[in-house]
């Protein structure tokens, strides 16, 4: 492992801690979660479009985490901004992993339409919009965190989007994955919203 590949190493691990404690105290911790959200919404989007216009990979993971950075203290000073991200990052992951269409209608104008609409939601129904995205999130991170870094220790470490194409060539495998985030943003859900009363006795008390 060279001084160019450790922040690839170091990303599936932080990422799956990430996906914990958004998945399981997403709701406790939102401030905290949203920081994160924001630092690996830049990452994921910098990492996954980045490369058709930036080659070398030490530029691209120094922008990666500088706008990871950036969006991360956005999101912190815009508390509304935060929460309108994680729905807007949460309906985009599920939309992008369910492989929607629609029959004449561009991806991109259908991914900004879910993206906007699970952002306005989370405005509406805060409480329970946190827990949902907070759980999907963390889920996701869970379960890409450690199979980004399952294939990587088998296959070297290449960046994200590398990773992503590859998986999505195993269906059995991609489709297992995706009912193994589910059932773990089930388990989130149910954890956090069983958490709130204790939460709620501890203040008052």
């Amino acid at each position: 492992m060279t001084a160019n590949t450790l922040p690839l190493y170091l990303l599936p691990i932080l990422l799956t801690v990430f996906g914990v404690l958004s998945c399981f105290y997403g709701y406790g911790l939102f401030k905290f979660t949203l920081v994160i959200i924001g630092f690996f919404g830049g990452i994921f989007l910098v990492m996954n479009y980045g490369p058709a216009f930036i080659a070398d990979k030490t530029v691209l993971i120094i922008i990666a985490v500088s706008v990871g950075i950036i969006l991360g203290i956005l999101v912190l000073i815009f508390y509304y901004l935060g929460i309108f991200l994680s729905g807007a990052f949460a309906a985009f992951i599920i939309y992008s992993n369910l492989n929607l269409t629609i029959h004449g209608v561009d991806p991109l104008i259908i991914m900004i339409i879910i993206g906007i609409a699970g952002g306005i939601i989370s405005i509406i129904f805060q409480k329970i919009m946190i827990i949902l995205s907070t759980a999907v999130l963390g889920a996701y991170g869970i379960v890409t965190g450690l199979a980004y870094f399952i294939y990587s220790l088998k296959n070297g470490f290449h960046a994200f989007p590398n990773f992503y194409g590859a998986l999505k060539n195993y269906h059995d495998l991609y489709y297992i994955l995706l009912f193994v985030t589910a059932i773990l943003a089930v388990c989130g859900v149910i954890f956090q919203f069983r958490m709130i009363p204790e939460e709620r006795h501890r203040r008052e008390d």
